[in-house]
């Protein structure tokens, strides 16, 4: 697709996607680089670029390029905030974590939350028995971040914990697909 267009900031912030998920940090960074000279305003190459920041342990730079790029919209978004809450964990700043995480729970009193995001920042904190209580919630209203628990490496970690076994079983179960595919009665 590239070859047909090589400048869709969209192909290539999947391929700072693919880079990331395969574990090689450097060259998701380049993606993600080129796709936010693209389209600088990219909300998934900026998320991206940042986790890409965070695996390398360059919290620090992580934190101040989300803080620069959130800050240039009037409206906060989710997504980029619960990276904020995670990598401000991750760096060892439990107040300001704690104070994003309240900031996402007031902003889930106005607009959608998904509490996939909640669950990120619990993670980041390493509250195993809150993250998990999150990650039903997710559950629960069928988050489509969900999934990513299987491959993104912040959560390998995780795996281990028989909690994610069970989501995931619970995920993969004949009920939970039932229910999530509309059948032709049902329209």
């Amino acid at each position: 697709m590239l070859e047909f267009n090589p400048n869709s900031p969209f192909l290539v912030t999947e391929l700072g996607c693919i880079n990331y998920y395969a574990g090689r940090y450097e060259d998701s960074l380049r993606y993600y680089r080129q796709s936010l000279a693209l389209a600088p305003h990219g909300i998934l190459a900026a998320w991206g670029f940042a986790r890409s920041l965070g695996k390398l342990g360059r919290y620090s730079e992580a934190l101040a390029f989300l803080r620069k790029f959130d800050g240039t919209s009037s409206l906060k978004n989710p997504l980029l905030l619960a990276e904020i809450g995670y990598m401000q964990a991750r760096s060892g700043d439990r107040s300001d974590a704690l104070a994003t995480m309240h900031h996402l729970k007031a902003m889930a009193r106005t607009r959608f939350v998904d509490p996939y995001f909640i669950a990120v920042i619990y993670l980041g904190l390493k509250d195993r028995d809150a993250t998990y209580a999150w990650l039903d919630k997710a559950y629960t209203i069928r988050s489509p971040f969900l999934v990513s628990i299987a491959t993104d490496p912040k959560w390998s970690a995780s795996q281990g914990d028989p909690r994610f076994q069970a989501l995931w079983n619970r995920m993969l179960s004949k009920d939970h697909a039932a229910a999530s595919v509309p059948t032709k009665s049902s329209l």
